[in-house]
């Protein structure tokens, strides 16, 4: 996921090194505002939120069950509240 200054929100995924777009939509940022995001990935569905609204939904077939999963930041501060994985 990706929170932007551009005013964008997205949810991408990297193959082979190359980042790759599931979804995209309009979402305002302001600076110093703090903002809850939250990811769930269910089997091949992945869903994205802002504060609580569900902002992208996408389906990603090439999801199996022993993937990695990542928290990468970039110019931004963060807490950590949860952060989850387990294989259901």
């Amino acid at each position: 996921m990706t929170l932007r200054g551009n005013n964008e929100f997205s949810l991408r995924r990297m193959v082979n090194g190359q980042v790759q777009i599931l979804g995209t939509v309009p979402q305002s940022v302001t600076l110093g505002t703090w903002y809850d995001l939250r990811l769930e990935i269910i089997g091949i569905d992945v869903r994205a939120y802002v504060n609580g609204d569900l902002k992208i939904s996408a389906r990603d077939a090439s999801i199996t069950g022993g993937g990695r999963n990542a928290i990468l930041m970039y110019k931004a501060a963060a807490d950590w509240y949860h952060y989850i994985a387990y294989q259901p």
